[in-house]
């Protein structure tokens, strides 16, 4: 398992914001695409978070398989208790809370993976049919 003992503000806003990325771009190519902004200079942290708390509760409004739907639904979830952990990590550091995000973190990535892999063979099917 990675090492997250030294677990930085900087090096976890930027785990957190790679997988916040992989999110959006998903949202992005969904049938109903939305929009979640980036996490930048200049935009509000609650914004971002409430962009992907919006995501997980209108998700099933989304006309994909249910498995889809729970993939976004879940990395969604995992990213938002890995905010919170994180915040609680930075508030008072602790080896089990650096874990907690590592592992929330990868959660999140890893629950994309349905949502991910359909919206490719979806983009696939109609290159090979457009």
């Amino acid at each position: 398992m990675a090492d997250w003992t030294d677990l930085t503000e900087e090096n976890g806003f930027s785990r957190l914001a790679q997988t916040h990325r992989r999110i959006a771009a998903a949202c992005a190519l969904l049938p109903l695409p939305v929009h979640i902004q980036p996490i930048r200079d200049g935009v509000r942290l609650g914004d971002v978070i409430d962009d992907v708390a919006r995501v997980a509760k209108i998700i099933d409004e989304n006309p994909l398989p249910e498995a889809v739907q729970a993939s976004v639904f879940t990395s969604c979830t995992y990213w938002l208790a890995a905010m919170e952990v994180f915040a609680n990590y930075l508030a008072s550091p602790t080896e089990y809370r650096a874990n907690a995000v590592a592992m929330l973190i990868l959660d999140s990535d890893l629950s994309l993976k349905v949502a991910t892999e359909w919206l490719a063979r979806e983009a696939s099917d109609e290159i090979d049919n457009g």
